[in-house]
């Protein structure tokens, strides 16, 4: 039996039996009768308010207590919490649905049984390794980063209810109010979609990579500054760069750009930053040789990462032009010329 507010047994005789009966039933002090009254009743003012200061803190413990369940539950992350025993103290609701383990079956094992809905065994989870050595659990964890006394990692091995997923853990000690470390926490987060997005972009990426350096055509991709933030081989064989790569975040655009042509580039540069492209120009570059060509260019406004960007591609047309201009010269009238318009 328990009662809300401080019980103190005051007899004048009691047997050591019924003293302990009511102890164990709940009472907070026995104190018995006898000797002076003031000193007596001193003694008793004092043992009220050590029951009430106690009281007190039991039932802010109890708050407490039951405040920072709601809060754990209250994550949307996957999360438990052993003591240092290593018996579960705390198993969310997140983690319920993660594992299908509910909290009732899983609070107060010990013996890493924590690991089983994850690994389908018992062995250590990030939560175990927080002090221990990197060697001791690369090998398990990957993409691993050590944050004062917390730990974070991701590993594709877990399948909590028989389906393989990806996820990320973090994990830190729990320390009492002397800074003892007292249990440990971790959190998991199913990353599997933002994996197998990652994988996708990524071979979408490579794939497009593989097309843009096979065009015949230049392709380029510049800030609005003119700085190159990605050029294909062509481009760079345009400018004479074999070594194309070398030009990404280094060179700036108008490097290349003879000044006859500048004013114009500039303009365009500005249209396409308005909102106005996909027109085709033609300008004059200046390669890497001092070799001048002439290019044929369309331009697009782009999302680049986080920055506006601008996409060009771009056509050497160089000899087309000089094809153009060059003179044709008829049989039989080898004193007259003619130009192609």
């Amino acid at each position: 039996m328990s009662w809300g507010s401080p019980v103190i047994l005051f007899s004048g005789r009691a047997r050591e039996d019924v003293v302990i009966e009511a102890i164990n039933r709940g009472v907070d002090f026995y104190l018995q009768k006898g000797g002076d009254p003031k000193t007596q009743f001193a003694e008793l003012t004092h043992k009220i308010r050590q029951a009430v200061r106690r009281k007190q803190a039991e039932r802010f413990l109890r708050e407490s207590e039951r405040m920072l369940t709601d809060i754990i539950n209250f994550l949307p992350d996957a999360t438990f919490a052993i003591d240092k025993e290593g018996r579960v103290i705390a198993w969310n609701h997140a983690i319920e649905e993660m594992t299908g383990i509910s909290a009732e079956q899983m609070l107060g094992r010990g013996d890493y049984a924590y690991s089983i809905p994850f690994y389908g065994s018992k062995r250590p989870l990030l939560i175990d390794l927080i002090q221990e050595p990197e060697e001791h659990y690369s090998h398990l964890y990957s993409l691993i980063r050590r944050n004062g006394s917390s730990l974070t990692a991701e590993t594709d091995l877990a399948h909590p209810q028989g389906s393989r997923i990806s996820v990320l853990a973090k994990a830190c000690p729990l320390c009492n109010e002397k800074g003892e470390v007292s249990g440990a926490i971790e959190s998991i987060r199913d990353i599997t979609e933002r994996k197998r997005m990652e994988d996708s972009l990524r071979a979408s990426e490579e794939k497009f990579r593989a097309l843009v350096n096979l065009s015949l055509e230049g392709i380029v991709i510049t800030d609005f500054s003119g700085t190159l933030l990605f050029v294909n081989r062509a481009a760079g064989m345009t400018v004479d760069i074999p070594d194309y790569e070398r030009l990404i975040g280094t060179r700036n655009v108008m490097e290349f750009i003879a000044p006859e042509s500048r004013d114009e580039v500039l303009r365009d540069f500005h249209k396409v930053s308005q909102g106005t492209d996909a027109y085709l120009v033609c300008y004059k570059l200046l390669t890497e040789k001092k070799r001048e060509v002439l290019v044929e260019c369309i331009g697009k406004k782009i999302q680049f990462g986080d920055i506006p960007a601008m996409l060009v591609s771009m056509r050497d047309v160089t000899g087309r032009q000089q094809a153009e201009q060059a003179p044709l010269n008829v049989p039989g009238t080898p004193d007259k010329s003619y130009h192609l318009e």
